[in-house]
């Protein structure tokens, strides 16, 4: 069989091995539509070519569809083949196609997101394995939607506090030497404006180079990460709240204390956090209780170990950790609000001392010369 897509020579099978493309469905978007399905080739690169918050925001569409369309009533592959209709503004296709070719045959939804491992997160396809195994794969798509749609929400109001004073202090720079451009000339004013920034974003570029380069030590990175995750305060709540949510919602699902635990931590982004977490996973297979765990690592508030406590006792420790996740979101999100004040407050009142020190130089220029000294010269 010839790919009428890439001309590769492969075996007979419904899914191309060199460009991944779905012989069937190309053919008969080729014969109904040619731009279409010239469209749909553009979109076959590597995922990792464009950034994850990007692709979280493609997965956190994928999750909704799904969550929805099953909760209609539709099968899986009618499901995913509603998405693949109109994906929207999905660069890469070949994640989702790959998903499609692995439930024509008849296997899950979770063994095709494992094909595409860097696009899909390891805990979330065990998240879809273990809503599949648990009969409510529909939730376990809901679940995914929300914490995907909190994170980019949260990075998102970030950015949303800073956009204003950033935009206004690089305004700032090109907007108050203007009087220079026809005073001395156009080189003056990019020497007093476009200079600074040029040094600025060059200074930033450098220290970014030779912190990549530092955090190729395995040494350093753990240790930058433990620093992190002591001093700040915001950020250790951040993580430990991800690696609680991710084990809350597999232990509910029916995923053993263990394997949850070991999922959760290789969920976490800090590498100290995860490693310390990894360490105590064999206390919990030799069978010990999971409050005395989470005490020995250390990586965990009081209020926390008290929640877990209570929670393993009545035997509700997943509705204890949800309600706990919550809280813990609603008090990030409160903090990280203060702290955009905070800091745009900084960041006005740079530009405000910025405008001042312009206005004073400027009008010092323009006050004639004291009498005083010029009988001294």
């Amino acid at each position: 069989m010839e790919c009428p897509k890439c001309g590769l020579v492969q075996q007979q099978s419904p899914e191309c091995h060199g460009c991944g493309v779905i012989i069937a469905r190309y053919l008969s978007r080729q014969q109904a539509s040619p731009s279409l399905s010239h469209g749909t080739a553009r979109r076959t690169g590597k995922a990792t070519r464009y950034g994850r918050l990007e692709i979280d925001r493609e997965l956190r569409n994928y999750y909704l569809t799904q969550a929805t369309m099953l909760r209609a009533g539709l099968n899986a592959v009618d499901a995913h083949q509603r998405f693949l209709d109109q994906p929207g503004s999905i660069r890469d296709l070949l994640p989702y196609q790959r998903i499609a070719t692995t439930l024509a045959a008849g296997d899950p939804t979770s063994q095709g997101m494992a094909q595409s491992a860097s696009y899909f997160p390891v805990h979330h396809i065990r998240l879809i394995e273990a809503g599949e195994h648990s009969g409510n794969p529909e939730g376990m798509f809901q679940y995914l939607h929300d914490l995907v749609d909190q994170k980019i929400n949260l990075i998102e109001g970030v950015y949303r506090e800073l956009r204003k004073p950033m935009y206004t202090l690089v305004g700032s720079v090109f907007i108050l030497p203007l009087p220079l451009l026809w005073t001395s000339g156009l080189l003056d004013y990019l020497g007093s404006s476009l200079l600074p920034l040029l040094m600025a974003a060059g200074l930033y570029y450098l220290m970014r180079a030779v912190l990549a380069r530092l955090m190729a030590s395995a040494s350093f990175a753990l240790a930058w990460d433990e620093w992190r995750l002591q001093r700040v305060s915001v950020y250790r709540d951040l993580q430990t709240n991800q690696f609680i949510r991710v084990f809350g919602a597999l232990y509910s699902a029916g995923v053993n204390l263990a394997d949850a635990w070991g999922i959760a931590a290789n969920a976490v982004s800090n590498r100290f956090l995860r490693r310390v977490l990894t360490s105590h996973q064999p206390e919990l297979e030799a069978g010990r209780p999971l409050a005395e765990v989470a005490r020995e690592t250390g990586a965990f508030e009081r209020d926390l170990l008290q929640v877990i406590s209570t929670g393993e006792a009545a035997g509700a420790l997943d509705t204890a950790l949800a309600r706990h996740g919550k809280f813990v979101d609603e008090a990030n999100r409160n903090r990280l609000r203060k702290y955009s004040t905070a800091l745009t407050f900084v960041l006005g009142l740079t530009i405000a001392v910025y405008v001042g020190y312009r206005v004073v130089s400027g009008y010092s220029a323009m006050l004639p010369p004291d009498p005083a000294d010029l009988n001294l010269s």
